[in-house]
């Protein structure tokens, strides 16, 4: 009965440090907007040469655009990069899936620094396309601007423009 429970007590103990072999350990590093910029995972079963896998980026975009005029879908006909101030801006994004619950958002900045100009956000309700309207670009200084859009709080595209007189 002693050697029994010897062998159960090795058994057990064995299990309990297989069970607790480290299998992965996935770091990240911080862009100064504060956004996760990158992604690693190291394993101790295969590391590879410098300990680092790297991870494919997320692809859940079909298409961007940037424009003045849309189409009877609704989405940018023709892209531009320049527009004059009061003129509309759309920002029209194509998804591949568009999961229950999702929101979408476009962030509206001037300049490449991080003060936002506006933020404005829909529920997809199952819609994999979306445009945002920007009417407000008359009091808008000429100058250099970009908009972001997110696929729920993940960013999707970014698109540069200029307001010229």
């Amino acid at each position: 009965m002693k050697v029994r429970s010897i062998v159960v007590a090795l058994v057990a103990a064995a299990s309990f440090l297989v069970s607790c072999q480290r299998e992965e350990s996935i770091s990240s590093s911080t862009s100064p907007a504060g956004r996760p910029a990158q992604t690693t995972a190291t394993t101790d079963s295969a590391p590879a040469a410098n300990g680092v896998i790297a991870i494919a980026p997320l692809t859940f975009l079909d298409m961007a655009k940037l424009g003045s005029a849309v189409g009877s879908d609704g989405a940018v006909t023709t892209e531009a990069a320049q527009f004059k101030p009061g003129q509309p801006i759309y920002f029209s994004m194509r998804f591949k899936q568009s999961p229950a619950g999702l929101a979408a958002t476009s962030r509206w900045y001037r300049g490449t620094g991080e003060k936002e100009i506006t933020e404005l956000r829909k529920e997809m309700k199952g819609a994999a396309s979306v445009t945002f309207e920007m009417k407000e670009t008359k009091k808008w200084k000429p100058g250099h601007y970009r908009v972001e859009g997110y696929w729920g709080g993940n960013l999707a595209a970014t698109k540069e423009f200029d307001l010229v007189k």
